[in-house]
């Protein structure tokens, strides 16, 4: 009778540790399968980061040639102002050069001579 008692309580104990292990397993599985969701979520919004970072990068890069491009376009366009305006400086100063002999010659021409002796005209 005791091997009897013994048997059923032990079968019991056996069914509710059997249950209680397979309530662990389903309670286990579904934290794993919402870990693994999450998991795949955080890794999926990850990679999208990367590739906008990469695009991104990629367009930084594009922007800072054409910026380069268009310094040393300025740059260029710079130094042909200077150089023009240098050449017209020059031109100019040939012309008021010209122009100051001819009026030094017209007034050399328009100035009566004065005799020394009678300082007459």
């Amino acid at each position: 009778m005791l091997k009897h008692i013994v048997t059923q309580v032990s079968g019991r104990l056996m069914a509710l540790f059997t249950q209680a292990l397979v309530l662990l397993k389903v309670l286990l599985l579904k934290l794993v399968s919402s870990l693994r969701v999450s998991f795949t979520q955080v890794y999926q919004s990850a990679v999208g980061l990367h590739h906008l970072l990469a695009k991104t990068l990629l367009k930084i890069k594009a922007l800072l040639v054409s910026l380069t491009t268009q310094v040393l376009l300025i740059k260029q366009g710079l130094k042909l102002v200077v150089t023009i305006s240098g050449q017209i400086g020059l031109l100019l100063l040939t012309i008021v050069r010209q122009i100051l002999q001819l009026v030094s010659q017209v007034f050399k021409k328009d100035k009566p001579l004065v005799n020394k002796d009678t300082q007459e005209p």
